[in-house]
């Protein structure tokens, strides 16, 4: 084998190893009825995850991002890297229990002033037991029934695909130049 072809071989193997390779998240679904006189219809949510997350336990250093929206405040997102980022591990600790679907204690906050974006959702039976707050002056959505369903796993990275073509094209090409000697 040349020189060539072992750098073609294993150029892709270094690449992953010093990148890291992609990170698989998992995300979880949120719905609740908004409440009478907030918003109308359903509040929703998406909370995405570290793949390595295990329901039953702190959301904490797990937390990729969460996206809310309805139809009475805007849309938005909070990612791990906004600025004030808490998640909570005090009361209530942010917990995605592990039988789903159902509720689920989850705060999550970022900004300050008018960048303030806050969701929060209970395991307390009554009303209401989730809120969205938004804004200096905290636009808010709140509601009933609010409802955790999920796992979903993520998306592969672009990088995952590719390198499973280059793989596969390799062994291919080299199974070709095999048969021919």
């Amino acid at each position: 084998m040349s020189r060539f072809s072992r750098l073609v071989i294993l150029s892709p193997i270094f690449l992953v190893s010093a990148w890291g390779g992609p990170i698989a998240t998992t995300q979880y679904n949120f719905s609740g009825v908004c409440f009478p006189g907030d918003c109308t219809g359903n509040g929703t949510g998406v909370l995405t995850v570290l793949g390595t997350y295990v329901p039953g336990t702190q959301i904490g250093a797990s937390f990729v991002s969460l996206t809310y929206t309805s139809n009475l405040i805007p849309s938005f997102t909070i990612l791990s890297s906004d600025p004030n980022l808490i998640v909570s591990s005090s009361n209530p600790n942010s917990i995605i229990p592990a039988s789903l679907p159902g509720p689920a204690n989850v705060f999550i906050s970022s900004g300050s002033g008018l960048s303030t974006k806050s969701f929060q959702s209970t395991t307390v039976v009554g009303s209401p037991n989730w809120f969205v707050c938004t804004g200096n002056t905290c636009a808010a959505d709140f509601g009933t029934n609010g409802t955790w369903s999920g796992a979903l796993a993520g998306v592969p990275e672009p990088g995952t695909m590719v390198l499973t073509g280059l793989g596969l094209g390799f062994a291919g090409w080299f199974g070709l130049k095999k048969r021919r000697f």
